[in-house]
């Protein structure tokens, strides 16, 4: 447990930005009642992030234990390849040719592409905007929510991505948590790093039925929903969701489509099984 660490950490913060008020007598009562308030709000941010941070660790320590529990019971491999069951997963190694490179530009190539622009705009709608007194603070948080309204609305594509499956988990409500990565399907390198996303049971199968399949084209709807979080100034201890600035989070919606499996240089020649079931929403574990 690490908790004690965080704990200590917002301490320090507290700490940093307390002393500098202290070490300034000449400050007038209005001075420092305008200041202890900032102090205060400041501190309530601190246990907050501290509060999420703590939930946040407790429950990647539950997932963890419930995956090593699941790894664990896993059955070993037989000759024949056959359908998972619950709780198994579909792992395949990692394929050293998936360098990075440039991320492209166009928003909806993947979802790095996406975070990239979103945060490009944002900066571009938002630095200008002062923040200062408590009511510059009220107008800046609807000027986010009218961001994040409109990026919603202007961020939405039906797009094909290429990407590497790399592992496939099942879960009690008979979807799947499917980690992939988008790669350019030109040179096999990869466009930004791997992300999980919610694949529908009939897209799930697939993937099952086809283990020695990597590589796929997944078809869909992919739609930008950044989230408005008054208690989210910085990127704080966690990466999840992705900071794209000052009260605004990364999220994206993709809606599945179709999946069909792709030879991109691999042994085996390329699937007959291009056809698709028509499927419900995917959802990535976003940002």
């Amino acid at each position: 447990m690490q908790s004690w660490k965080i704990v200590v950490v917002a301490c320090l913060i507290v700490l940093g930005c307390v002393a500098p008020a202290l070490a300034q007598p000449e400050q007038t009562p209005a001075e420092m009642r305008t200041e202890i308030d900032l102090l205060r709000q400041r501190v309530a941010q601190l246990e907050a992030q501290l509060e999420a941070a703590v939930a946040r660790h407790e429950q990647l320590a539950q997932e963890n234990a419930a995956l090593r529990k699941q790894l664990a019971e896993r059955p070993e491999a037989v000759e024949e390849p056959a359908r998972t069951a619950t709780g198994a997963s579909l792992e395949v190694p990692t394929d050293l040719r998936l360098e990075l490179e440039v991320t492209p530009e166009t928003w909806s190539a993947s979802p790095d592409s996406l975070f990239n622009e979103l945060r490009r705009d944002y900066d571009r709608v938002m630095k200008d905007i002062a923040r200062e007194s408590r009511s510059d603070q009220q107008r800046y948080y609807a000027l986010v929510g009218k961001w994040v309204r409109e990026a919603e609305r202007t961020h939405r594509d039906d797009v094909v991505w290429t990407v590497r499956v790399t592992r496939v988990l099942e879960r009690p409500d008979r979807a799947g948590d499917v980690t992939v990565q988008v790669v350019n399907p030109e040179t096999g390198r990869a466009w930004g790093d791997p992300f999980t996303m919610m694949l529908p049971r009939s897209f799930r199968e697939q993937l099952e039925e086809s283990p020695d399949r990597h590589y796929w084209e997944l078809a869909g709807t992919l739609t930008a929903t950044p989230n408005l979080n008054r208690e989210r100034e910085a990127p704080g201890f966690f990466l999840h969701p992705l900071f794209i600035g000052p009260f605004a989070e990364f999220e994206y919606e993709f809606r599945t489509r179709e999946l069909k499996a792709v030879s991109l240089d691999e042994a085996a020649p390329p699937s007959d099984e291009g056809e698709s079931a028509s499927g419900d929403k995917g959802e990535p574990a976003a940002a």
